[in-house]
């Protein structure tokens, strides 16, 4: 019972971390926080910022999408591995500590409210996933 509401918790962090990965990857601006946090508008940036900000949204997607795939590989092909399941927590943990720590540098650095909290909240489902699983 509890191996399994531990998959579900995994799935929903692979869930979240596929929508954030192809927002960010098939964006051809930045989101409407970005804007806030730099004060300027899309428009308003010099083009070779823009390159730059959609290169970077180009990996942070990727990097998620990568993210959700190795969850979602692991849920389906080996989960019942107790091996399996610290894979779980270091790719799930890998990916999103960096992006809660990124999210408060821009949280707490300007007027932006990136998306802090579902990042926090994906970081405590893996935490309790593993727990669970164990």
């Amino acid at each position: 019972m509890l191996k399994n509401i531990a998959f579900i918790l995994y799935a929903i962090t692979a869930l979240i971390s596929f929508a954030f990965g192809l927002i960010y990857l098939f964006r051809d601006r930045f989101l409407p926080y970005h804007s806030v946090a730099v004060e300027k508008s899309w428009d308003q940036l010099d083009s070779k910022i823009q390159i730059l900000i959609l290169a970077l949204l180009k990996v942070c997607g990727g990097g998620m999408l990568c993210n959700a795939l190795a969850i979602s590989t692991l849920l389906i092909f080996s989960f019942h591995s107790q091996w399996a399941n610290f894979a779980l927590l270091v790719i799930g943990l890998s990916e999103t500590i960096p992006t809660f720590i990124a999210t408060m540098i821009v949280k707490h650095g300007t007027k932006a409210s990136p998306p802090w909290l579902i990042t926090l909240i994906t970081i405590i489902l893996i935490i309790i996933a593993f727990i669970l699983a164990i």
